[in-house]
Formats: structure tokens, C-alpha cells, sequence
């Protein structure tokens, strides 16, 4: 049975405001940028669009090669890159590009050798050359390969095979709202960016709301709600992040209503300012911090502050609540309070009550 003509869908690539348009017609793909940065205006062309298709107006994609068992697994890697390319964080995207270089093409060179016995040999290669987390992360990008051939019909079933358990030493920096704060001091503005990059409105507000990093490139002002002071953080495309609708802070709305722009299209955009929170980490005093640590840091603040760990859980998006005990760990001065409440109850044990004198003619 042929494949049904799917309804047009728009998307955005991270860090880029033009829409694309997406729809399959008569077993033929089409992806076409329909020039409006609007989302409403873009869905309006691409329904145009899917019109012109039908019609056979439209030119679709280029012909691509049947690909089967023999065909070479570069062809396919890089088939895959460009399809997962709108559903990936660019930093993702980038991670999953080293891994088809670096480890996944040496190993195999048609997706016929590719099986639960040469899976398991590979992992056994790489445990002499590198960490669990690393053999984790390559595992997760080839998964996600199969799973796509799959969907496609290019493989039958996916080859079973566990990952190994990804064992890594770090721990997020126990970051106080006073270290938060002079990073952020810190840390340039739109002015005073040498690219005038917004860096301290970003982090302001990734701290703030307890973002991940790709959450906050992807957010679009059709989702910020000022007024009512709530931003809607849509699922990923795989739905393996839970779309939520979560309020905004004091700190973070001042820097969303202070943003300059018609507030169209996205918030920030994707733009990589790692390095400039490193050294404004270093200039704090504060030891070198990630980005995702503020997150960690964040989600520790609400947790202290509150013990709903159910409205916790879906305002950090975790669709299990194992995750977020994970990412929420306990403060020192929790600990110092917890043990201090312990032993001060242990020296002050409470005397016991003496019974009352019983009147005569009572018996005990």
C-alpha cells in the first residue's frame, strides 16, 4: 500500500527564522522553504505549496538512490544527518556528525554488517580506547540511525544490544544565588558584546527559568506570554522532552519585556556563547561552570523552596521523576541543617513526665 499525502507541516531549523515546509505527495517528498519567518503566514504557504504538489507544479526533492542492505552506510549516515537536522539542538547535530566519522564508518561499511554480534565487538573495541559515557553517547547516535532506517523500510527490525551503563565523575558545581549573581554581573550585554550578543539577557534568563540551553534556542515570542507571565516550551519532534507551560519569574520576565525587536519569530536564536560564560566564570571567582549547571543549580533552588515534587518534575520537563532527584542535588547547608537538627535533638533528649500523685482511693 502506497503512502497516503500527508498534511504540509512547517519547522524551523535551530537558529535560522525562515520556516520550511514539509509534506509527502503520492510517495514523493517535498521540503521547501516558504520565506515567511510568521508562523501563521508560513503554514498558509505551505498549504499553497502542497496544493502545487498535487497538481505536479511543485519540483520535489532530488531523486534519491533505493538504498538497500549493500548500499554504503557513508550514503545513508548522511542521508539520516539531513533528515534529523530540523529535530536536533545544532550542538547535537554537531556531536552526532563526529560520531559517524570518528567511530560509527570504521566499523561498518554497509548497513548489512550491521548486527547484535558486530555491535557487541565494537563495544568491546572502544572500552580499550575510550569511558562507558563515551561508548554510551555513540551507541545512543547509531540507535537512533536504525531506528530511522527502520521507520523508512530500509531494515527489517533493529539488532538488539544494551548500552553499557554510562558511569561519569561529574557533578554539577554546588552554585549559590550569590556566585549566580556575579556571574551574571559578569557576563556582556547586547552593547557590550563585542558581537553584541545578548549574553547576559540569555543566561538571565536560563538561569531564571531553568532551561535547557537547546529549550531556550528554539523559543519563539508566539509562545511568551507576558501578560500573564507563562512561556509554553513545546515537545520535541521524537517527544522524548515533555512540552509544558510553565510561569516566568520576576528576573526573567524584566529581561524578556527589556528585549528590543517587533518580538516575532525566535527570542535569542541559536547562539553559542559558551566561552563568554567560562570566562565570566573565572573573572566571579566562581570554578569553571557549564551551562547545564545552572539548570542543576536552578532546579535545587525550587526544590528547597518548595516540596511539590510533582509541579518540580513538569516544570523541568523530566518525564520521569527519577530524573529530576538526578538533577536536584542537596545543598551543603541542607546537610549542615539536617545533621545539626539531628544532634541537637540528641542532646537535649526530652525529659520524661513525671506521673501525677494519685488521690487516695485510686488505684493505678
Amino acid at each position: 500500500m502506497g503512502r497516503r499525502a500527508q498534511l504540509p507541516t512547517v519547522y524551523l531549523v535551530a537558529g535560522r527564522t525562515i520556516y520550511r515546509a514539509r509534506f509527502t505527495v503520492r510517495g514523493r517528498r517535498y521540503t521547501v522553504s516558504t520565506g515567511h519567518s510568521d508562523e501563521g503566514l508560513a503554514l498558509e504557504e505551505a498549504k499553497r505549496l502542497h496544493a502545487e504538489a498535487q497538481l505536479d507544479r511543485l519540483k520535489p526533492r532530488e531523486n534519491r538512490r533505493t538504498i538497500t542492505g549493500e548500499t554504503a552506510l557513508a550514503d545513508v549516515a548522511a542521508l539520516w544527518l539531513e533528515e534529523v537536522e530540523a529535530t536536533l539542538a545544532p550542538l547535537t547535530l554537531k556531536g552526532y556528525r563526529s560520531i559517524v566519522r570518528r567511530a560509527i564508518l570504521p566499523q561498518w561499511s554497509s548497513l548489512s554488517q550491521i548486527n547484535a554480534n558486530s555491535i557487541a565487538g565494537f563495544v568491546n573495541v572502544r572500552a580499550k580506547q575510550v569511558g562507558s559515557v563515551t561508548i554510551n553517547r555513540e551507541l545512543v547516535a547509531l540507535s537512533g540511525l536504525l531506528d530511522w532506517c527502520k521507520r523508512e523500510g530500509y531494515i527489517g527490525a533493529v539488532p538488539s544490544f544494551t548500552r553499557p551503563r554510562a558511569v561519569s565523575d561529574y557533578s554539577a558545581p554546588d552554585l549559590q544565588r550569590k556566585d549566580v549573581a556575579r556571574i551574571l554581573a559578569e557576563l556582556p550585554t547586547r552593547e557590550t558584546h563585542r558581537k553584541h550578543y545578548p549574553a547576559r539577557e540569555f543566561f538571565t534568563v536560563l538561569w531564571g527559568m531553568g532551561f535547557r540551553v537547546g529549550e531556550l534556542w528554539t523559543l519563539q515570542w508566539s509562545d511568551v506570554d507576558l501578560d500573564n507571565r507563562h512561556v509554553t516550551v513545546r515537545a520535541s519532534r521524537d517527544k522524548s522532552r515533555q512540552g509544558r507551560t510553565v510561569g516566568i519569574g520576576e528576573q526573567a520576565l524584566a529581561v524578556l519585556k527589556a528585549l528590543p525587536g517587533d518580538r516575532v519569530g525566535l527570542v535569542f536564536g541559536n547562539i553559542n556563547l559558551r566561552k563568554t560564560l567560562s570566562l565570566a566564570a573565572a573573572r566571579a571567582g566562581v570554578t569553571w561552570i557549564h551551562h547545564h549547571g545552572l539548570r542543576h543549580a536552578r532546579l535545587t533552588e525550587l526544590a528547597s523552596a518548595s516540596h511539590d515534587t510533582a509541579a518540580l518534575q513538569y516544570y523541568a520537563g523530566h518525564k520521569h521523576l527519577a530524573t529530576t532527584d538526578r538533577y536536584v542535588r542537596s545543598r551543603t547547608e541542607r546537610t549542615h541543617l539536617l545533621v545539626d537538627a539531628a544532634d541537637k535533638g540528641a542532646a537535649t533528649p526530652v525529659a520524661p513526665q513525671k506521673a501525677a500523685p494519685l488521690k487516695k482511693g485510686v488505684r493505678r
